[in-house]
Formats: structure tokens, C-alpha cells, sequence
């Protein structure tokens, strides 16, 4: 950074468990030093599709970018569009 801060990030995937770990650590010009860990909860589409369902929900589309790309296990995001049943 221009300032003279230093950033540094990771990420660990654990698909058995179904959980990402994002870790951060930042340390700013001055010395003072920042340390994150966040753990996210990744779902299946399955998994995304059975909650909807519960919910009264009904999935219609999927997409796997914000540019309308087909979804699948390399897509980069996850974007569903769900409609709620009559």
C-alpha cells in the first residue's frame, strides 16, 4: 500500500466440512497490527434448494456470474433466483 501498510489475505476451503476460512492480517504504517479469521458456511445448491423449499420457495434460475454464466462447480459465485410457490 502507499502509505506504508502491509495486507496480507488467505483463504482455506474445507468441502467436507462445507466451511471456507478467510484469514487477514493488516498492519498499518504506524505498527499497528490486525488480525481477522472468518468463517463462512458454504451450501450446495441442494442444501440452498431444500431450505427455499421449506421456506415456501421454488428455485427458477441459476447462475454461476454476475454475467448470466452457467453455474457449475467452478463457477465463482452462486446466484439463484427463487419464486415463492402460490
Amino acid at each position: 500500500m502507499s502509505d506504508g501498510a502491509v495486507s496480507e489475505w488467505r483463504a482455506e476451503i474445507d468441502p467436507a466440512g462445507g466451511y471456507r476460512w478467510d484469514y487477514e492480517v493488516f498492519i498499518e504504517a504506524h505498527g499497528t497490527r490486525r488480525e481477522y479469521a472468518v468463517r463462512e458456511r458454504l451450501y450446495t445448491l441442494r442444501e440452498l434448494a431444500d431450505m427455499m423449499k421449506t421456506a415456501g420457495l421454488i428455485v427458477r434460475e441459476v447462475w454461476g456470474d454476475y454475467g448470466g454464466g452457467e453455474y457449475g462447480p467452478d463457477s465463482p459465485r452462486m446466484i439463484v433466483l427463487a419464486e415463492k410457490v402460490p
